[in-house]
């Protein structure tokens, strides 16, 4: 990201809560890049947390966009050549997605109500308030 300009205030990196404290630094190696540029590139990025009771792989819940786990590790392994090494956080990344786009929808509900909208983003405490609290309100039937 950070060799490609894919960083500040146009972009925002999704990172799943279980990552390690200084974790910049500590894979730095494994990289391309220097610990400071992986800080730099990564600043502001936003971390999502699995739910405690993930919906087992034979439910039949239909979650808020419409699948069932079972359907979406279905679709999911058309397009990762039903590869194993894939499945396991592709549940967390696919309902964080929705998440973001549930409250990004909240977030510019909310601004239209002060003649604004997302159209004109810039990232502001009104903007970062209204979204905090949409993301905070976020509650849907996903697949994790």
């Amino acid at each position: 990201a950070y060799k490609l300009g894919m960083f500040g205030e146009n972009y925002a990196w999704f990172a799943l809560d279980f990552i390690q404290p200084n974790w910049w630094s500590r894979f730095a190696h494994l990289t391309n890049c220097t610990s400071n540029e992986i800080l730099q590139a990564s600043k502001g990025y936003i971390v999502f947390s699995q739910s405690e009771i993930p919906l087992p792989a034979n439910s039949q819940t239909e979650t808020a966009v419409g699948l069932t786990y079972k359907q979406f590790l279905e679709e999911y392994g058309k397009y990762t050549n039903y590869s194993r090494r894939t499945i396991s956080h592709s549940p967390v990344a696919y309902d964080s997605i929705w998440c973001l786009a549930l409250a990004l929808n909240q977030t510019d509900y909310q601004l239209r109500k002060f003649n604004s909208s997302l159209v004109e983003f810039k990232y502001d405490a009104k903007i970062r308030a209204i979204f905090n609290t949409a993301m905070q309100n976020i509650n849907f039937t996903g697949l994790s």
